[in-house]
Protein backbone atom coordinates (compact mmCIF):
# COMPACT_ATOMS: atom_id res chain seq x y z
CA UNK A 1 0.00 0.00 0.00
CA UNK A 2 1.81 3.29 -1.00
CA UNK A 3 1.42 5.97 1.76
CA UNK A 4 0.21 9.27 -0.05
CA UNK A 5 -0.82 12.64 2.00
CA UNK A 6 -4.12 11.15 2.36
CA UNK A 7 -3.06 7.95 4.12
CA UNK A 8 -0.68 9.20 6.23
CA UNK A 9 -2.86 12.44 7.50
CA UNK A 10 -5.62 9.61 7.82
CA UNK A 11 -3.33 7.27 9.55
CA UNK A 12 -2.23 10.42 11.93
CA UNK A 13 -5.80 11.64 12.91
CA UNK A 14 -5.87 8.03 14.61
CA UNK A 15 -2.67 7.63 15.98
CA UNK A 16 -0.97 10.68 16.46
CA UNK A 17 -1.12 12.24 19.89
CA UNK A 18 -0.14 15.47 21.49
CA UNK A 19 2.00 15.27 24.43
CA UNK A 20 2.82 18.94 26.52
CA UNK A 21 5.07 18.36 29.39
CA UNK A 22 6.17 20.35 32.12
CA UNK A 23 9.00 19.45 33.88
CA UNK A 24 10.94 21.30 37.33
CA UNK A 25 14.39 22.62 36.00
CA UNK A 26 16.44 24.59 38.03
CA UNK A 27 18.64 25.88 34.67
CA UNK A 28 15.95 27.59 33.17
CA UNK A 29 14.98 30.99 34.80
CA UNK A 30 11.09 30.07 35.93
CA UNK A 31 12.72 27.04 37.02
CA UNK A 32 10.22 24.90 34.61
CA UNK A 33 10.31 23.64 31.48
CA UNK A 34 7.90 22.91 28.63
CA UNK A 35 8.45 20.23 26.24
CA UNK A 36 6.42 19.38 23.25
CA UNK A 37 6.02 16.32 21.09
CA UNK A 38 3.67 13.93 19.22
CA UNK A 39 4.04 10.49 19.46
CA UNK A 40 3.18 7.33 17.50
CA UNK A 41 2.25 3.95 18.92
CA UNK A 42 2.09 1.38 16.30
CA UNK A 43 4.16 -2.18 15.19
CA UNK A 44 8.10 -1.34 13.44
CA UNK A 45 7.01 -1.53 10.13
CA UNK A 46 4.37 0.92 9.95
CA UNK A 47 6.13 3.30 12.61
CA UNK A 48 9.41 2.74 9.72
CA UNK A 49 6.77 3.40 6.78
CA UNK A 50 5.43 6.97 8.21
CA UNK A 51 9.41 8.02 9.30
CA UNK A 52 10.43 7.96 5.84
CA UNK A 53 7.77 9.71 4.70
CA UNK A 54 8.30 12.31 7.19
CA UNK A 55 11.57 12.41 6.73
CA UNK A 56 10.79 13.17 2.70
CA UNK A 57 8.67 15.76 3.70
CA UNK A 58 11.55 17.82 6.52
CA UNK A 59 9.61 16.17 9.33
CA UNK A 60 12.66 14.81 11.71
CA UNK A 61 11.19 12.01 14.10
CA UNK A 62 13.08 9.35 15.91
CA UNK A 63 11.35 5.80 16.87
CA UNK A 64 12.49 3.64 19.72
CA UNK A 65 11.52 -0.08 19.66
CA UNK A 66 10.68 0.09 23.57
CA UNK A 67 8.83 3.29 24.65
CA UNK A 68 9.15 2.00 28.42
CA UNK A 69 9.12 -0.89 30.35
CA UNK A 70 5.37 -0.27 31.04
CA UNK A 71 5.03 0.55 27.97
CA UNK A 72 6.78 -2.19 25.73
CA UNK A 73 5.63 -0.99 22.05
CA UNK A 74 7.60 1.04 19.96
CA UNK A 75 7.19 4.79 19.59
CA UNK A 76 7.52 7.38 16.98
CA UNK A 77 8.09 11.08 18.28
CA UNK A 78 8.60 14.23 16.96
CA UNK A 79 10.00 16.61 19.16
CA UNK A 80 11.06 19.99 17.79
CA UNK A 81 9.01 23.10 17.40
CA UNK A 82 9.67 23.40 13.84
CA UNK A 83 8.97 19.76 12.60
CA UNK A 84 5.67 20.07 14.99
CA UNK A 85 4.80 22.89 13.14
CA UNK A 86 5.36 21.20 9.58
CA UNK A 87 3.39 17.99 10.48
CA UNK A 88 0.28 19.78 11.57
CA UNK A 89 0.52 22.12 8.71
CA UNK A 90 1.52 19.38 6.17
CA UNK A 91 -0.66 16.23 8.20
CA UNK A 92 -3.08 17.45 10.55
CA UNK A 93 -4.73 20.32 8.75
CA UNK A 94 -7.60 18.57 7.44
CA UNK A 95 -7.66 16.61 10.55
CA UNK A 96 -9.09 19.25 12.14
CA UNK A 97 -11.21 20.70 9.39
CA UNK A 98 -15.12 19.48 9.68
CA UNK A 99 -15.90 19.65 5.71
CA UNK A 100 -12.60 17.57 5.14
CA UNK A 101 -13.40 13.33 4.68
CA UNK A 102 -10.05 13.45 7.04
CA UNK A 103 -11.84 15.05 9.84
CA UNK A 104 -11.17 13.49 13.64
CA UNK A 105 -15.28 13.37 14.48
CA UNK A 106 -14.22 12.99 17.68
CA UNK A 107 -14.74 16.56 20.02
CA UNK A 108 -12.36 15.38 22.21
CA UNK A 109 -9.54 14.57 20.34
CA UNK A 110 -10.31 17.77 18.61
CA UNK A 111 -10.03 19.89 21.96
CA UNK A 112 -7.04 18.19 22.59
CA UNK A 113 -5.34 19.39 19.46
CA UNK A 114 -6.82 22.35 19.31
CA UNK A 115 -5.27 22.85 22.70
CA UNK A 116 -1.86 21.63 21.93
CA UNK A 117 -1.68 24.14 18.58
CA UNK A 118 -2.43 27.11 21.17
CA UNK A 119 0.33 25.56 23.74
CA UNK A 120 2.48 25.08 20.31
CA UNK A 121 1.43 29.12 19.63
CA UNK A 122 3.02 29.58 23.32
CA UNK A 123 6.49 28.14 22.80
CA UNK A 124 6.80 29.12 19.17
CA UNK A 125 6.28 33.35 20.39
CA UNK A 126 9.05 32.55 23.93
CA UNK A 127 6.23 33.29 25.99
CA UNK A 128 6.78 30.08 28.01
CA UNK A 129 9.74 31.51 28.92
CA UNK A 130 7.57 34.22 31.16
CA UNK A 131 5.52 33.99 34.36
CA UNK A 132 2.57 34.65 32.46
CA UNK A 133 3.08 32.39 29.50
CA UNK A 134 4.05 29.65 31.79
CA UNK A 135 0.81 30.16 33.88
CA UNK A 136 -1.38 30.20 30.70
CA UNK A 137 0.20 26.69 29.34
CA UNK A 138 -0.68 24.99 32.72
CA UNK A 139 -4.20 26.67 32.33
CA UNK A 140 -4.68 25.10 28.80
CA UNK A 141 -3.43 21.47 30.34
CA UNK A 142 -5.82 22.00 33.28
CA UNK A 143 -3.48 22.19 36.13
CA UNK A 144 -4.21 25.55 37.07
Amino acid sequence: VGLNKDVISGVCSILAKPVVVVNRDSSHDLGYKVKLSIVIRGDMHLLTKIQRVFMQNGIYCTIKDVESKVRPRPILRIGRVEHIRNFQTTYLQDALDEDSPLYIGSEDSKETWLTFLLILAIVEGKKHLTAKGLDEILKLKGVL
